[in-house]
């Protein structure tokens, strides 16, 4: 089981490792605060993860409001835009991992509607709210961990760049082994098993780097929660290029190539896509 002071230690050294997801981050930053009792820290997170309430702009932070320079007329598959003369502040409600996939998909950039307009915001005008969240998630964690060392709890070490490869395989396996189990619950076991099969694969880490395959594993994790989701709750931008990267790394393994090949047009099917 891992202890507190090692989820503390993990949390700190991913903070600013060039790959991270702050969507982990998150998650991570969500157990501590359950574990510490660290009530309005545990609510700013889950607001992060979840995304803010649009009628309660009060609560958005400062940095949720980004700036964009393109205004959009006709959202739709090929939009008209216009370049404004003057930068426009706009808020950001959606959920953090909605946001950070325009990191992975940087082309496609993305749009916030304010009032009756909608704006794009391109990869390079979110950073500012990517760095905001990773400094108060570390900032929170590192005040926590002094004082704990200051008490005599024992010490961790702090790495803020690269340097400390942490693996985190064994909690995001637990944490697919609870959609698993959630959607046998709701009958569709062919969609469990098909999850099962692939987690199963590459928790062997035959064919795969560690690094690789905890990234698998992390992008498992994150379909097989939506998945387990209603499907009314799903996040439908979210879920198509998930299944494109996890297609991809997949295929650079023999038998976890053959075993997509079976179980991704399962959840495919499931998943609506």
């Amino acid at each position: 089981m891992t202890s507190v002071q090692d989820l503390v230690q993990e949390l700190l050294n991913k903070c600013y490792r060039e790959s991270v997801r702050v969507a982990d981050l998150l998650e991570l930053a969500k157990a501590v605060a359950a574990k510490y009792k660290l009530q309005d820290f545990e609510k700013w997170v889950d607001r992060e993860r979840k995304g803010y309430g649009k009628n309660d702009l009060d609560a958005l932070p400062e940095y949720r409001w980004v700036e964009s320079t393109t205004k959009i007329l006709s959202p739709g598959s090929v939009p008209a835009q216009i370049d404004l003369e003057e930068p426009q502040k706009v808020p950001v409600f959606k959920p953090m991992m909605e946001i950070e996939y325009i990191k992975r998909w940087p082309e496609k950039s993305g749009s916030e509607r304010w009032g009756q307009e909608t704006y794009k915001v391109s990869e390079a005008q979110y950073e500012p709210l990517f760095r905001a969240v990773i400094d108060k998630i570390f900032n929170t964690v590192k005040r926590l961990h002094d004082q704990n060392t200051n008490a005599g709890t024992g010490s961790v070490n702090v790495v803020r760049s690269k340097g400390v490869v942490v693996n985190t395989g064994q909690q995001t396996g637990n944490q697919i082994d609870v959609s698993i189990a959630s959607l046998r619950e709701t009958d569709n076991e062919k969609v469990a098993e098909a999850f099962e099969a692939i987690k199963n694969e590459i928790a062997t880490g035959r064919e795969f780097t560690q690094e690789n395959q905890t990234e698998i594993l992390q992008m498992l994790n994150l379909l097989a929660s939506q998945a387990a989701l209603p499907q009314q709750q799903r996040q439908r931008g979210i879920i198509k290029p998930m299944l494109t990267d996890l297609a991809t790394a997949l295929s650079a393994g023999g038998g976890a190539a053959e075993i997509w090949n079976t179980a991704g047009p399962i959840i495919k099917g499931f998943l609506g896509m």
